[in-house]
């Protein structure tokens, strides 16, 4: 959480920083990242917005995804940070089936 704090402390002096105030909001939208966890449509509206706008989006898919393998871990070893044997390929396969390529 101290990461994200002195992220949003950084931006918010950086929204005073030119007279201009276009110029502080597009650094700040700029500097952002959308965390969308829409799943569909995807692009949410939203993510499409923030994209056309230059900012970065991280899509709910790469959250969903991240669990689906936790929760395989734990059906097959009873924990969550017990590796799978060919995780990676169970997760390359978890992302094209959503559509997120390997």
């Amino acid at each position: 959480y101290m990461g994200a704090t002195m992220a949003v402390i950084m931006l918010a002096f950086m929204l005073k920083m030119y007279k201009d105030k276009k110029v502080n909001l597009a650094i700040f939208g700029g500097s952002a990242v959308l965390f969308d966890v829409a799943y569909d449509p995807w692009p949410s509206a939203l993510a499409a917005s923030w994209q056309q706008a230059s900012g970065r989006v991280v899509s709910g898919l790469e959250m969903l995804v991240h669990q689906a393998v936790a929760q395989v871990r734990i059906f097959v070893s009873g924990s969550a940070d017990v590796a799978l044997s060919r995780e990676d390929e169970v997760r390359d396969a978890m992302r094209s089936v959503v559509g997120l390529g390997t």
